[in-house]
């Protein structure tokens, strides 16, 4: 059969042992042949349309690990932005201009803020906007910053602090919730925040449009709602969906009945479940994060002797079954894993389900991985847990080191963020960005990064562990691409341009396998190609 396309460049296909082809042919979405130009040019006809990239260089389309689509829609669309600010102060007069600019709305919110020179206070959003409310996501996600008339709306008050304890709700001298809040109230009142259904819509195709600049051609949704599965059933269906989403559908540590939850998640997947948006497992929290002093740790925090962070999904037999019930059921379960106390957990818990279901093969993956102990490192790849790893946050970052090195010491940071201790334990090891609770993106500085372990902007005392755990840039492309379909369970689908896989592709400007390391964060994305068809363009 003639092909539809005929792509040239410098085809690098991560099929293992193959190296740099000249040409590739796609018929219906999926790559026909890859190889020499001579055999490629006979498979094609008067109709076959040429695509020539020259001496510019042509991906596997990239992979995202664990990302979160609807709020990632929702401040590229609805919100404003945070993530500039350098200061409390300024936080603040970002969001009094964006109110500013938006006279007469029922509430503002907003997302991007961090914890920096002082804590944030309702006093603080009250001075500027005392009567309507204002809620603001910290940057990762896991905080809220409440001006008084928002914590009225959303009951943040004597009661809830009872009910959630002042590790998540922080209190005055007098006791009295001072509009910085945690963990399970935050994701509380991030589900109740409602839009339309025209602005969720709008929200996600901006989010599929941003993803596509980036390179990205399939993601995995960490935390999928119903409500989500029904925005992307509604955009598929209208044919505006392409970018191949894989979900893990949220339990919550609160939920009466972990088993039933899975089962009731099995269901959803058959329903939902299509070429481009798929429920493949269940989304749990373990603990929280190390600058929110929340995330578990086996040793206390530097700074706080009686803190060990917020254990999440703590109860060993209620986890343990669930597990068994995923696994049962074909689906896998991930993990957020910060803290060195949650990762011990939750690979104990993992080790007994696997033991009592005698089944090895549900990919039970663990995310973030921030602080870690050794020889769990050899415990996950002998499990065959997935690491979904971040190397964008593999650095000394500047903004939070001296955070860091008050709340868990020096000792603490070395080790922190594995990736090569994974390969060289056996890993199958995937890489995500977080989006947007991190902002960290692209693939050229994630290439640096996994190399270099230290942000191209930054100086050489800034490297996090080069010498134990820099990767090489092969191993790099491979958590892009193959390891990261892998952990998706679609590596006989994505990841790789050879017969038979989906026509995903990226076209750089450089070869990310030889050029100067210091060259790679300038590489420029030219194209992005969903199913053989240009979706992004520069």
């Amino acid at each position: 059969m003639s092909a539809d396309k005929l792509f040239l460049g410098n085809i690098v296909t991560m099929e293992p042992g193959k190296p740099v082809q000249e040409a590739m042919t796609v018929k219906d979405g999926m790559v026909q042949f890859v190889g020499t130009r001579a055999v490629a040019q006979d498979l094609c006809d008067e109709d076959t349309q040429v695509v020539d990239f020259g001496q510019n260089y042509i991906y596997p389309g990239t992979l995202e690990g664990h990302c979160h689509p609807d709020l990632a829609g929702i401040r590229l669309a609805l919100q404003a932005d945070l993530t500039a600010g350098t200061s409390m102060a300024e936080f603040v007069d970002m969001m009094k201009a964006f109110i500013d600019e938006r006279p007469g709305a029922d509430e503002y919110r907003g997302a991007g803020w961090v914890e920096l020179d002082c804590k944030p206070t309702a006093a603080m959003l009250d001075a500027i906007c005392p009567d309507i409310p204002v809620a603001l996501n910290s940057i990762d996600g896991h905080s809220m910053w409440l001006n008084t008339a928002a914590m009225e709306r959303y009951g943040i008050n004597q009661a809830a602090v009872e009910e959630w304890g002042t590790d998540c709700i922080r209190v005055d001298e007098q006791g009295n919730p001072t509009g910085y809040i945690s963990e399970g109230p935050a994701f509380k009142i991030t589900g109740t925040m409602s839009y339309t259904a025209e602005q969720k819509e709008a929200a996600f195709l901006a989010w599929q449009d941003f993803a596509f600049s980036q390179g990205l051609t399939a993601v995995m949704h960490a935390g999928v709602m119903e409500e989500a599965c029904q925005i992307y059933q509604s955009l598929i269906d209208k044919g505006l969906w392409k970018l191949r989403t894989y979900g893990v559908f949220l339990l919550d540590e609160h939920e009466p009945d972990y088993v039933a939850k899975v089962k009731y998640i099995k269901e959803l997947a058959e329903k939902y479940n299509s070429e481009y948006f798929q429920i493949i497992g269940v989304k749990v929290f373990m603990d929280g994060v190390v600058e929110g002093h929340t995330a578990w740790m086996l040793d206390p925090y530097n700074d706080d002797p009686t803190a060990t962070g917020v254990k999440r999904m703590s109860d060993f037999e209620r986890f343990t079954d669930a597990l068994v019930a995923a696994t049962e059921e074909g689906l896998l379960i991930h993990c957020h894993t910060i803290g060195d106390g949650a990762v011990k957990f939750a690979i104990d818990c993992m080790e007994a389900a696997q033991k009592r279901a005698g089944d090895f093969t549900a990919r039970h993956a663990m995310c973030h991985l921030q602080c870690m102990r050794p020889e769990d490192v050899q415990r996950m790849a002998d499990l065959r847990i997935t690491p979904v790893v971040a190397p964008l946050w593999a650095t000394k970052d500047p903004t939070y080191l001296d955070m860091f090195k008050v709340y868990i010491g020096d000792e603490r940071i070395e080790p922190m963020y594995p990736i090569k201790a994974f390969l060289d334990a056996g890993a199958h090891v995937a890489f995500h960005t977080d989006f947007p609770v991190s902002t960290l993106m692209g693939v050229p500085r994630t290439v640096y990064i996994a190399e270099t372990r230290r942000g191209p902007e930054m100086a050489p005392e800034n490297a996090l562990n080069p010498e134990g755990e820099s990767i090489s840039r092969m191993d790099a492309l491979a958590g892009l691409t193959t390891g990261t379909a892998y952990s998706v369970k679609q590596e006989d689908h994505l990841g790789q341009l050879t017969p038979g896989f989906v026509a995903n592709m990226v076209v750089f400007d450089q070869d990310f396998l030889t050029a100067d390391i210091e060259d790679v964060p300038q590489a420029k994305l030219l194209a992005t190609i969903i199913d053989g068809e240009t979706v992004y363009s520069a």
